[in-house]
């Protein structure tokens, strides 16, 4: 493998020395715009270099740096800049990509390290949504005096003002709920604050060989990992894609959902059985349901090519037929129906799965991907705001403008994964048709992999489905 020889442009004359270090030739003109460039590499050596072995005169920091075609200049995000530091060839990168052992041992390693990590941290932020609901099921209404359209105006702030401090002699069920849900939350956050690292480049449980097959592994997808820079053309972007407001409106409807069913899901199983230790035993099973939904959507998903969108629309199936017991069927002669419904609802957390996921995937450049993901959580959160809202006190049990509501946002899911579909589904016909044209190819892509590029951008992006 060759040495790497960064900021240079192709008319510049380097030399490799007999004393092993390097003559380099710069034309003054080309420096302009570029603010910080230091050149690197001895010529005898190729591959990674330990951290603690590189002098100042071999690293690599820099802003901006040449591309292969003369005059255009690339802007590199930090993983590039990684690579280079470290010297990486591109050729290596592509060695370790074709090593199956190395990707299975360091996809197990990621998994052991990282998805616990992850779990965990998804478990306790889920657990907030559904605390006041267990709350409510011990004796909240009566100890706090609270109405249910109160009720509806806690259920977006959780424990924030639901917790109150009471005498400890008597010390309420739902109290207690708060308590451990947040003892637990910030304990997690000290584990995450030692052991979850903020990047790729500073994962120290990884060497810097899978630290670059991991980049490169994130390359494959031409969206970008790193780039601190804020670049407002991206953000500028984000703002005026369709299919970033396409996400924002599928998140809003689905955690509408989500407010509704985390808040007075055990109410609505409260009105079929008065006790509350069998009322949080029968809302067991929909957890089990739940994760049921998440790892076979998310496992079709992952071995069935472009088929996500159909799979988020599919999976509120379940949801639109389970709100429909819970909404027509009588809660006395009719129990075990209402909780096969009310367990089959929460498919559409599958659903909010994979559309979490949309933005990593379909959106190239940093600052963009990073502001549409912003775009989608508020929706995210907005949407639990609304969905209390939806049951009214003077309706229980059975909550029929909540069902309503629920049943309204599983069908306008359904159109906008549709129309998700169709337009990146376009997207991609287009861009093929182009390529076909000119006569380019995925090997043409080599040059810009590095680069902070947008999916508008990067002609050879290409949109998953």
């Amino acid at each position: 493998m060759d040495p790497i020889v960064a900021g240079v442009r192709s008319e510049d004359r380097v030399s490799a020395l007999d004393s092993g270090q390097l003559e380099l030739g710069l034309n003054p003109a080309n420096l302009d715009g570029i603010s910080e460039v230091v050149i690197a590499m001895s010529p005898t050596t190729t591959g990674p270099l330990p951290d603690d072995k590189l002098t100042e005169e071999e690293q690599i920091a820099m802003k901006k740096l040449d591309s292969i075609t003369p005059g255009e200049v690339v802007e590199l995000d930090a993983t590039e800049r990684f690579l280079r530091q470290h010297n990486f060839t591109n050729e290596y990168i592509g060695e370790l990509l074709t090593d199956t052992e190395l990707n299975k041992k360091l996809i197990r390693k990621v998994d052991m390290i990282l998805l616990p990590m992850l779990m965990g941290t998804y478990m306790l932020q889920y657990i907030d949504k559904n605390a006041l609901s267990y709350a409510a099921v011990f004796d909240l209404f009566t100890d706090t005096g609270i109405s249910s359209d109160q009720y509806s105006w806690f259920a977006k702030l959780g424990g924030l003002l639901t917790y109150g401090i009471g005498q400890i002699k008597n010390f309420p069920v739902w109290k207690a709920v708060f308590m451990t849900c947040g003892g637990m939350t910030v304990v997690w956050g000290f584990v995450l604050l030692f052991f979850l690292p903020d990047s790729i480049m500073s994962a120290r449980h990884f060497t810097l060989e899978e630290r670059a097959l991991l980049i490169g592994r994130g390359r494959l997808a031409r969206t970008g990992v790193l780039n601190k820079t804020i670049k407002w053309n991206q953000i500028r972007e984000a703002f005026i894609d369709p299919q970033v407001w396409l996400l924002v409106l599928f998140m809003l409807l689905n955690e509408t959902i989500n407010g509704g069913i985390a808040n007075f899901g055990k109410l609505i199983i409260k009105g079929v059985v008065k006790d509350p230790l069998e009322t949080v035993a029968l809302g067991i099973p929909m957890g089990a349901f739940q994760v049921m939904y998440i790892l076979s959507g998310t496992f079709l998903a992952s071995r069935i090519k472009d088929c996500r969108t159909i799979i988020m629309a599919v999976y509120l199936i379940p949801t639109m037929i389970g709100v429909c017991l819970l909404w027509k069927l009588d809660r006395e002669h009719h129990k075990i129906g209402v909780l096969f419904g009310y367990y089959i609802i929460g498919a559409f957390v599958c659903s909010l799965v994979l559309a979490m996921q949309m933005p990593a995937s379909n959106l190239g450049g940093y600052t963009k991907r990073i502001t549409a993901s912003a775009m989608v959580f508020i929706a995210y959160c907005v949407g639990n705001v609304i969905g209390p809202h939806a049951f009214l006190g003077s309706e229980a049990p059975l909550y029929p403008t909540g069902c309503i509501t629920i049943l309204s946002c599983s069908v306008a899911q359904m159109v906008v994964a549709i129309m998700l579909r169709v337009l990146l589904s376009r997207r991609n016909a287009r861009r093929d048709a182009a390529a076909a044209a000119v006569g380019t190819n995925n090997e043409d892509a080599s040059e810009v992999d590095g680069a902070d590029l947008t999916d508008f951008e990067n002609p050879h992006f290409r949109y998953v489905l």
